[in-house]
């Protein structure tokens, strides 16, 4: 990096640079809702593009796993 206005802070996270957009997106429109610690972060942070649609919508690509919670009140399935 040489000047550094180029570079794009989220690069760092790599595989996991789609979740940083979608915390950026939660703070832009609610600030608390993001943990305090990402506030310096996200305070002078302009991503340099928009991160793909499929993985902002959170759909798996090659070597992305997607974790689904399950609904509230239901039991995870067990094996008997």
């Amino acid at each position: 990096m040489s000047s550094g206005q180029n570079a794009d802070p989220a690069a760092a996270f790599g595989p996991n640079e789609w979740l940083v957009d979608e915390l950026y997106q939660s703070f832009k429109r609610d600030k608390n809702s993001v943990d305090q610690a990402w506030w310096d972060f996200f305070a002078d942070y302009q991503p340099r593009e928009s991160v793909p649609q499929a993985r902002a919508a959170g759909t798996a690509t090659a070597g992305t796993a997607v974790m689904v919670p399950a609904p509230a009140g239901e039991d995870s399935p067990v094996a008997a």
